[in-house]
C-alpha cells in the first residue's frame, strides 16, 4: 500500500482547482481515499508490472483478490481476446502499456473468475512517470462491458459531454457574433463583395 501511494504521489499531475477543496484531507491516504470509494474497478502496479494497489470494484471484477506485490499485470484469473482465444497476462493491455510505455485507451479483453464466469471488458492502463520522467508504474481502470448499466452510462456521459461542448461552441459563435467588431468585418465582406461585383461589370 505505502509504494502504491508513492506511485501515485510521483506521478506529475497539473495543479487543479479541485485540489484547494481536499484540504481536509490526508494528503498521504488521500489517492488511496478516491480510489477505494469509485464504483470503477482500478489497479495500480509498478514498473516491473506487479500489481501493489486495487480497489474492491476491481476484486470484484476478477473475482478474486490478487497477491500485492506479486502478481503481474492483471489480477484476472485467466485472460481471453475478444474472440476468446486466450490472452497471455504479459500480452495484456496493462503489460503493452508498461513495455511501450504508453496509454491505452479502451482494447477490450475477457477476463474468467475463478468460479468459471467470464465478464469482458475494456481496459485504459496509463503509465505513471516521476518528476524526472522516469517510470515508475502505471494505472489501469477496467469498465465491465458485461453490465447493461456500464456501456449505458459511458454512452450518457459521452452524450453529456459532446452536448456540453456544442452549446459552449454555439455560445461563442453567438457572443462573437454580436460584437461591433463582428458587425463592421461582415459590413466590410458585403462592400468588398459589391466592388468586385461592379468590377467585374465594367470588365
Amino acid at each position: 500500500m505505502t509504494q502504491a501511494k508513492a506511485c501515485l504521489a510521483e506521478f506529475k499531475v497539473a495543479s487543479l482547482p479541485v485540489h484547494r477543496q481536499l484540504q481536509d484531507f490526508d494528503q498521504a491516504t488521500l489517492p488511496m481515499q478516491l480510489l477505494d470509494v469509485l464504483p470503477a474497478a482500478i489497479y495500480v502496479t509498478d514498473a516491473e508490472g506487479r500489481i501493489i494497489y486495487f480497489n474492491d470494484a476491481a476484486a470484484a471484477l476478477w473475482g478474486c483478490r490478487p497477491k500485492l506485490h506479486s502478481d503481474q499485470w492483471c489480477g484476472s484469473w485467466r485472460l481471453f481476446q475478444p474472440d476468446g482465444e486466450p490472452m497471455p497476462h504479459d500480452q495484456c493491455p496493462m503489460a503493452i502499456a508498461l513495455k511501450e510505455r504508453r496509454s491505452i485507451r479502451g482494447d477490450e479483453a475477457i477476463a474468467e473468475r475463478p468460479d468459471g464466469t467470464r465478464v469482458p471488458f475494456m481496459a485504459f492502463p496509463t503509465p505513471l512517470y516521476d518528476a524526472s520522467g522516469a517510470l515508475v508504474g502505471a494505472v489501469n481502470m477496467l469498465i465491465d462491458m458485461g453490465s447493461t448499466s456500464a456501456p449505458n452510462a459511458l454512452h450518457a456521459a459521452w452524450r453529456q459531454s459532446s452536448s456540453r461542448a456544442t452549446m459552449r461552441s454555439s455560445a461563442r459563435t453567438s457572443t462573437a457574433s454580436s460584437l461591433p467588431g463582428t458587425r463592421q468585418r461582415s459590413g466590410c465582406s458585403a462592400i468588398w463583395r459589391k466592388r468586385s461585383s461592379a468590377n467585374r461589370s465594367r470588365s
